[in-house]
């Protein structure tokens, strides 16, 4: 097996990096949280599946999924939880229409 520590030029010493040269990516203060106002951490309840098929909801969002256990308050992203309730909402809007036309009066 090849030693893989320095491969393009072994007998260059290996070149340290100082914090103040590492990029935004590699700082841990950037990757947290806590530092990222579009990141705020909320609690959502999600119900239980009414048919008790699906333990688990699953919200995705420009293609990164959530999987969150129904009947539980999970902890997510504020958009996530934004998206969840603008999903219900369109929805409750959709079933309410689809009823009026059927003649049936929703609460």
């Amino acid at each position: 097996m090849a030693n893989t520590t320095n491969a393009a030029a072994p007998d260059m010493e290996a070149a340290e990096i100082k914090p103040e040269e590492k990029t935004v990516a590699n700082r841990p203060e950037e990757k947290t949280v806590a530092n990222r106002p579009e990141m705020e951490i909320v609690e959502l309840f999600i119900d239980r599946d009414p048919s008790d098929q699906n333990p688990n909801l699953v919200i995705g969002i420009n293609g990164k999924n959530w999987v969150m256990p129904r009947g539980e308050t999970s902890h997510v992203p504020k958009f996530v939880a934004d998206e969840y309730k603008r999903a219900r909402e369109a929805q409750y809007n959709a079933d309410k229409t689809i009823n009026e036309l059927r003649g049936i009066k929703m609460a």
